[in-house]
């Protein structure tokens, strides 16, 4: 699960970088990437296997106002989702190394 959230952080990273690179690029729409709102619906189902199969998927945003040029990237929101999508793949990052951790000391104790 933790490769996964990683993962999707990822791709987020990817997808806020081409936003920021085509924020003068006339009629250019903001891209974005759903994945916690199916995680969390897939958890709370409570069903064996619900969280199988879920991947990220890349979406345009809708009912974003547009400036002039037909463009809907605000920088100030990119960096912002920059900065929050750095902090959680951050702490995905350090709860699978203290996973792996624990890991390994179990399998030193043998």
């Amino acid at each position: 699960m933790l490769s996964r959230l990683m993962d999707a952080m990822a791709l987020r990273q990817r997808v806020l970088s081409h936003n920021v690179a085509n924020i003068n690029t006339p009629g250019f729409k903001r891209l974005e990437v759903q994945f916690e709102e199916t995680l969390q619906s897939a958890l709370s189902s409570k069903k064996p296997g619900a969280t199988e199969g879920i991947q990220p998927v890349v979406r345009e945003t809708k009912g974003l106002p547009a400036r002039m040029d037909g463009n809907t990237v605000d920088l100030d929101q990119e960096v912002g989702e920059m900065q929050r999508t750095t902090l959680l793949f951050q702490t995905y990052t350090q709860l699978l190394h203290t996973r792996l951790g624990m890991m390994r000391r179990a399998m030193e104790s043998r």
